[in-house]
């Protein structure tokens, strides 16, 4: 028998099983890989950071590129000799398996383009994305000339100092009231440099008298969108400088550091995230793989200071928790966020499938049961079982009254996945359950020579299977389920099971054989029981069925 596969596409891959039915059954397993070259899925993005800070570039492979694709960076500065170098991936500032670079203490000589390439034999894809340096604006300082601040009309002298680097001019004004004060009979401004290279600006009141007390003038230096201030005072003609230099607008949120996931279970994690400067943002808020976390694990505070706080817990972290993390501080029109990243090693989770796929087989979580109610029997219910080990090599599903469910019996759908913890896990879907449903089910998980299963129920009351089965009594007469037909080989089968229902508790239900009602006999027995949903269900049993035992069967209800 040949099986030929066109048009080969990644999702080909996999075991594939091949199996002939012959007196003694046996098979052969065999695994098929598709060359897929190396691809990037999600590449580094451009930014701009403040010189000392940190930054994370990503550089995201596609997992289903075979051979398992390697990632090479190579980094061109912005300043000096502008020449392509590659990077040494084997140092500390490479993270899963060269997928992330963490830059930290970023100075100017960082700034540049950097290129990640994800390529294996087949082929190769590159990425790439710049990063700017911004030199911060240092706090503006405020000084008093004191020789100056005697009582009287003497003139006052204020002098106003900031420094910093960086892209764009940087202003210095002052106000009064929050309005700029300006050159005027009473009020002379003058600005310049000092030795050191800062901005000074002086402001002199010639007749300070004239004004009265005065309590809010500010210094304020800017540079696009960031600003820094100081405050001074005139009170009873005595000039002080009362407050320290603030920061006024919204800075980017003091981050968590990343977190490496190990293979084995780890303790829970807690990442707390810090709204920075001297006004609250008005949201702090966390964002996983470009999605807002709006779960109860999110949780967030007002500090003393005025800071607003965020946290974040994962109680149980495993793989799936693995991902890239933003936290985000919002204030108005006005947003500002930082990167960490959890993480895992490629290898750890592989290890941990591999413990999974060769330890004890066992069920590690089983659905509890279920109680069918009277009402609201349009809501489906679901039941979700795990066991250990990956899709390959244990597979997890559903009997129901020790029948195997499949992804079409009736009402019922059927889901398999596998964990990046190394677990299989089935999910059972019951759409609209009914008294129908009612029984035993039992979730097993097999492994070759090994199993394990559990047990639940779905169950209802009596007084409401009465009900039910009243309204099939008094229903339209069907047969709600028929057994399929069944094709004997050539060597004996064992006994052959079938099971047939109808509606109504008074309506009789039996099997004819070429338009012979069947009877007990040594090959053959008929059993029927009426069940609690208001049906009467048949089953025939034909032992050790062999080619005496063919021909045309038919269920019968009849209802006087």
């Amino acid at each position: 028998n040949v099986y030929t596969i066109a048009n080969l596409t990644e999702g080909t891959a996999g075991l594939y099983l091949c199996q002939a039915d012959t007196d003694t059954s046996k098979t052969h397993q065999f695994i098929i890989r598709v060359l897929v070259s190396g691809r990037v899925t999600e590449g580094p993005v451009s930014q701009s950071v403040l010189v000392g800070t940190n930054a994370t570039l990503r550089c995201l492979i596609n997992r289903q590129s075979y051979p398992p694709p390697a990632v090479r960076w190579t980094f061109t500065p912005a300043l000096g000799n502008q020449t392509s170098v590659t990077l040494n991936t084997s140092s500390d500032a490479f993270v899963n398996n060269n997928q992330v670079l963490q830059l930290t203490n970023i100075q100017e000589s960082d700034a540049g383009m950097y290129n990640c390439t994800a390529f294996n034999t087949v082929g190769s894809q590159t990425a790439q994305a710049s990063v700017t340096v911004l030199q911060p604006l240092v706090t503006t300082t405020c000084a008093v000339n004191t020789r100056q601040t005697t009582q009287g009309n003497s003139p006052v002298k204020f002098s106003c100092t900031t420094s910093g680097g960086g892209p764009g001019p940087v202003e210095l004004l002052f106000q009064y009231k929050n309005q700029p004060v300006k050159n005027s009979s009473n009020t002379t401004i003058a600005v310049g440099t000092t030795e050191g290279g800062t901005l000074q600006s002086d402001l002199v009141i010639t007749d300070p008298s004239s004004i009265g007390v005065i309590e809010n003038y500010r210094c304020v230096a800017f540079r696009s969108n960031r600003t820094t201030s100081c405050s001074f005072s005139v009170s009873n003609l005595t000039a002080v400088v009362p407050t320290a230099c603030t920061v006024s607008v919204l800075q980017a949120p003091l981050c968590p550091a990343s977190v490496k996931l190990m293979a084995g279970r780890n303790s829970p994690l807690k990442f707390t995230c810090t709204g920075a400067g001297q006004l609250a943002a008005t949201d702090v808020f966390f964002v996983q793989n470009g999605t807002r976390i709006m779960s109860s694990s999110v949780s967030s505070m007002t500090l003393a200071s005025g800071h607003l706080q965020a946290n974040l817990s994962i109680a149980d972290p495993s793989y799936a928790d693995i991902g890239n993390y933003q936290c985000v501080a919002v204030r108005g029109n006005t947003s500002k966020s930082c990167s960490f990243t959890v993480w895992g090693s490629v290898v750890d989770a592989l290890a941990a499938s591999a413990a999974a796929s060769t330890a004890e087989l066992q069920i590690t979580s089983c659905p509890a049961s279920f109680k069918l109610a009277p009402a609201a029997r349009s809501v489906d219910a679901q039941f979700v079982c795990t066991a250990e080990g990956l899709p390959g090599d244990t597979e997890v599903y559903f009997l129901w009254n020790n029948t195997k469910i499949s992804d079409s019996s009736g009402n019922m759908t059927l889901r398999s996945t596998g964990l990046d913890s190394g677990h299989t896990q089935a999910t059972l879907t019951i759409k609209g359950p009914t008294f129908a449903n009612i029984g035993e089910y039992q979730c097993v998980a097999k492994r070759t020579g090994r199993s394990a299963s559990c047990s639940f129920t779905v169950w209802g009351s009596v007084l409401d299977a009465l009900a039910a089965s009243a309204a099939a009594s008094a229903a339209e007469l069907q047969i709600t389920s028929c057994p399929a037909s069944v094709r004997l080989g050539a060597a004996s089968k064992p006994t052959a099971k079938f099971t047939c229902t109808a509606t109504g508790q008074e309506t009789a239900v039996y099997f004819l054989w070429n338009n012979v009602q069947i009877v007990d006999n040594s090959n053959m027995s008929v059993s029927s029981s009426w069940l609690e949903s208001g049906h009467v269900q048949a089953t025939l049993m034909i032992k050790t069925p062999t080619f005496a035992n063919i021909g045309d069967y038919k269920c019968v209800a009849k209802r006087a």
